[in-house]
């Protein structure tokens, strides 16, 4: 059962005091006012008021109790969508190029990385974690290209260590090359996971 019951039904805005909203206490406020003056211009000072609008006044109460149930029924339903908000499609296909990325399965990580990037080119760390993989897969060409559009980008300021720590890995990684070496094709198959990833979780070479 709610919290409450029935009970928070008996005074206007109590409902969304009990739910946390600050403005119920003014609805609260503006019940107590109207019953009050209306209680007293009918039974007490009927003076007050001229027979003809007592009705209104007693309609307007019950018209503000009601408002008050179906405002709070409404706020029900919305609440838990704003207490548990649906995760953005991009932070669901970063969080899966990540996991894809730690357990070194380089074809499905890369795929979301591409996916997010054509969503939004200027994604900084979605280019520099694509940028790390190439590394990895020894496409030491295409990391460079991907760091050199990340740098054009305005926000990668804060990723500066980042990139110049990244381009001392690759060429550390060219220099130790054998002839033998070549780009890992990338057919989904999984090899060994690097020690970290992107920023705090990227290998140390």
């Amino acid at each position: 059962m709610e919290r409450g019951g029935w009970f928070r039904y008996l005074w206007p805005g109590l409902p969304q005091l009990l739910q946390g909203s600050w403005w119920g206490l003014g609805w609260a406020l503006v019940g107590a006012a109207l019953l009050n003056l209306t209680v007293l211009s009918t039974f007490i000072w009927k003076e007050w008021f001229p027979e003809w609008a007592k009705p209104l006044l007693w309609g307007s109460i019950i018209l503000l109790w009601s408002g008050s149930a179906l405002a709070s029924s409404s706020w029900n339903r919305l609440l838990p969508s704003l207490s548990h908000p649906s995760p953005a499609p991009s932070n669901l296909l970063f969080v899966e190029a990540t996991e894809f990325y730690l357990q070194a399965q380089w074809f499905e990580a890369e795929k979301r990385l591409i996916q997010l990037l054509r969503q939004n080119p200027r994604d900084v760390e979605a280019r520099l974690m694509i940028a790390t993989l190439f590394r990895h897969t020894r496409r030491w060409d295409e990391a460079l290209r991907q760091l050199d559009q990340l740098e054009r980008l305005e926000a990668s300021q804060a990723w500066a260590l980042e990139i110049y720590r990244e381009r001392a890995l690759i060429q550390q990684a060219k220099a130790q090359r054998s002839p033998s070496d070549s780009p890992i094709a990338l057919s989904g198959a999984k090899t060994s996971p690097p020690s970290g990833g992107v920023g705090l979780q990227q290998e140390a070479a």
